[in-house]
């Protein structure tokens, strides 16, 4: 799904695809919990790409909202997509609330790596609609 949204972004905007994204993050979330700090190696993988996902809905939502007004966050597609956004601030929170007993190197790299980049994504959380 990631790959094709990448060459077709109207892809992600069909109403299954929201459902499935928010299922994958899910079990991710999940694996996460279950897994704790050890989670890092494969979010290492997903990182980027559900930090574009996140930021394509943020987007998308903000403007069915400002075009349409506040009633859109009713809807079943708009509450699909916000679901996804959600789903992806889980999936890191998990997996930062197992990181217990760092060394530095591991401490420095989950700093790096995800805390950084998690700066656009947690703004834009935190002055959207609630």
């Amino acid at each position: 799904m990631i790959q094709m949204a990448g060459t077709n972004p109207n892809f992600l905007r069909e109403e299954e695809i929201p459902k499935k994204l928010s299922y994958f993050l899910k079990i991710n979330e999940m694996i996460a919990t279950g897994v704790g700090c050890r989670y890092a190696v494969m979010l290492d993988l997903l990182s980027d790409s559900m930090n574009k996902l996140y930021l394509y809905y943020a987007g998308e939502v903000n403007t069915a909202v400002a075009t349409t007004g506040k009633h859109v966050l009713n809807f079943m597609t708009v509450r699909s997509m916000r679901l996804v956004k959600k789903e992806v601030i889980k999936v890191y929170t998990r997996m930062l609330e197992k990181a217990n007993d760092l060394t530095f190197q591991q401490a420095s790299h989950l700093l790096n790596k995800f805390i950084f980049p998690l700066g656009e994504l947690l703004t834009d959380f935190q002055q959207c609609i609630p």
